[in-house]
């Protein structure tokens, strides 16, 4: 079954119309079902349509940023890890070797953004 995604503009006047009248009434009328209102209710209680979107845009913004900082903290594992074993190699060495490191930390991040 097709999951049909509803504008934030539809969802705020759903919610108005089932608190002015049921929520099963405003179900039949709008074609969402009655969980549905109730999550939206959970979610977005007295919220304005603006609300919403703000809400969207700063979820959006803070998963980016989650990104961004497991992406950093892997890069810094690998690094540490590659001074570990190697200890500090010569200038001209660790050029080519950091190269090297910055593919090895693109293919795990690659890998990351693909599992989540």
């Amino acid at each position: 079954m097709k999951k049909e995604h509803f504008s934030d503009e539809q969802i705020v006047a759903v919610l108005r119309d089932a608190e002015a009248t049921t929520a099963v009434a405003a179900a039949r009328k709008h074609g969402v079902s009655e969980q549905s209102i109730y999550r939206w209710r959970n979610k977005y209680a007295g919220m304005e349509v603006s609300d919403v979107r703000e809400l969207k845009r700063v979820k959006d913004e803070n998963m980016r940023f989650k990104k961004l900082l497991a992406e950093r903290d892997l890069e810094a594992e690998v690094i540490r890890r590659y001074k570990q074993k190697s200890g500090e190699p010569p200038r001209k060495a660790r050029h080519c070797r950091f190269n090297g490191l910055m593919q090895h930390i693109e293919s795990y991040s690659q890998i990351w953004c693909l599992a989540s």
